[in-house]
């Protein structure tokens, strides 16, 4: 078992692009052993070797750290939460969900532009390999 980990946004309510060992949001979530803080950045560690060909799959997922005491549900239902940690000594507690690439696109784009460019640049540096 390969367990490997991720640095996670900490600002709230902006998507942090990953690619990850797994086909879909569930598989990720399955595989998430822990999320919490190291050295004030937080972190996901995770069972990266569930596919005999992990190295070759790196498939494209967003994960966004959401604030306490908002109604979320609307956008981010809880079967795609992978956990929660306090960062900056305590004072902020961030509830982070995993999100596909298709979910971004109908979320964010309408409202924030920059992440289309954003996206669609990390989709032509991938084409391009």
């Amino acid at each position: 078992m390969k367990i490997s980990e991720i640095k996670l946004p900490i600002i709230p309510d902006s998507p942090q692009q990953v690619f990850l060992p797994y086909f879909t949001a569930k598989e990720v979530i399955k595989s998430v052993f822990k999320v919490d803080t190291l050295k004030g950045v937080p972190k996901m560690w995770y069972q990266e070797d569930t596919y005999l060909n992990h190295e070759e799959i790196k498939n494209e997922f967003w994960i966004i750290g959401l604030r306490s005491n908002h109604d979320y549900e609307d956008h981010y239902p809880r079967d795609l939460y992978i956990g929660s940690t306090n960062i900056l000594k305590e004072s902020l507690e961030l509830h982070y969900f995993i999100l596909t690439p298709e979910t971004i696109k109908e979320m964010f784009i309408p409202y924030n532009p920059f992440l289309y460019l954003v996206n669609s640049e990390a989709a032509m540096i991938k084409e391009n390999k």
